[in-house]
C-alpha cells in the first residue's frame, strides 16, 4: 500500500460526501501538511451546510496518489 503523503508544496484535490454520496464540500490547494488538516479544512467548509460527512477523497496531484477516508481519517 502507497501511502499518502502530503507535503505543504503538493496540490491537493480534495471532495467530502454525505452518506447519499452527494459533494459537500470541494477543495484545490496547497500548504497542507497532513490527511487530518485537509479533513479539517474541508469540515471547516461544510459545517454551515448541516449535513454530515461521510468520506472523504484526497487526490495529490504532485505525487499522483489517491484516497479515500472516513471523518476521522482512517483509509476506507
Amino acid at each position: 500500500m502507497i501511502r499518502n503523503i502530503i507535503k505543504e508544496r503538493d496540490e491537493i484535490k480534495a471532495f467530502s460526501f454525505d452518506r447519499n454520496g452527494k459533494i459537500i464540500t470541494s477543495l484545490y490547494d496547497s500548504g497542507f501538511s497532513s490527511v487530518a488538516a485537509v479533513i479539517s479544512e474541508l469540515s471547516r467548509r461544510g459545517s454551515g451546510w448541516m449535513k454530515d460527512i461521510k468520506e472523504i477523497s484526497i487526490e495529490n496531484k504532485s505525487r499522483c496518489t489517491y484516497a479515500r477516508y472516513n471523518k476521522q481519517g482512517r483509509r476506507i
